[in-house]
Formats: C-alpha cells, structure tokens, sequence
C-alpha cells in the first residue's frame, strides 16, 4: 500500500482547521477553503504532517494539538471531518477522524505530539 500524508492546516482568522490530503508546507494553489470564501493566504499555517503506512499513523512532522495560545478556543478535534483532497473537497475518512479523537483524549496536555 501505499503511504498517504496529511497535512493539518490553521486558519488564525477565522480560529478554525482543515486537514489536506498530501504533503504541503502550504495551502496548495487555488484551493477553495470550506470554512470561508474570505481566507487570506497569509491567515493559514501549516500545523503539522502524518503519513498513514497502511496500518498506522506516524508523525512526520510535529503535530500542534494545543491552540490556546492563539485565544479562539479551538480545539485539536476540530479537526474530525475536515478532510479534503488537494482542490479543497471534502470527503469521509473515519480512519483519520478517529486517530484525531485518539490523539485529543490521549494526548491533550501536549501542545505538539512529534
């Protein structure tokens, strides 16, 4: 099988997260965000990168799960039902959602899991 990558993306302006579907350091070009038609670019950051190997998730880079430093009250599970392939459509991944769960009880004094 082959090695799938998740990239988890912020939006500071509108306090919100989406996960994309492959290995970005930022938002693909001409991505649609689901949450808002009113994005700046410059309002998105890159959060962190999973692959998943067909068995497991594994960190490639170091995952942000703690947001309270940005003041909106977003939580890492915000991120269950935000995956979208590389245009910005969304789509069902129920492996993915639940990894996030895992992670948002287990690991929740973290601000990153690496």
């Amino acid at each position: 099988m082959t090695e799938i990558y998740y990239t988890f993306i912020y939006c500071m302006m509108h306090d919100d997260g989406i996960v994309i579907k492959g290995n970005h350091p930022y938002v693909p070009e001409g991505y649609l965000m689901q949450h808002s038609n009113r994005c700046e670019p410059c309002d998105w950051y890159n959060m962190g990168l999973i692959k998943y190997n067909g068995s497991n998730f594994d960190i490639v880079e170091k995952v942000r799960i703690d947001y309270d430093i940005y003041g909106g009250g977003f939580m890492f599970i915000g991120y269950t039902d935000t995956a979208t392939d590389e245009k910005g459509n969304v789509y069902k991944n129920d492996l993915l959602d639940k990894w996030i769960e895992n992670i948002s009880i287990n690991e929740k004094r973290n601000i990153f899991i690496q």
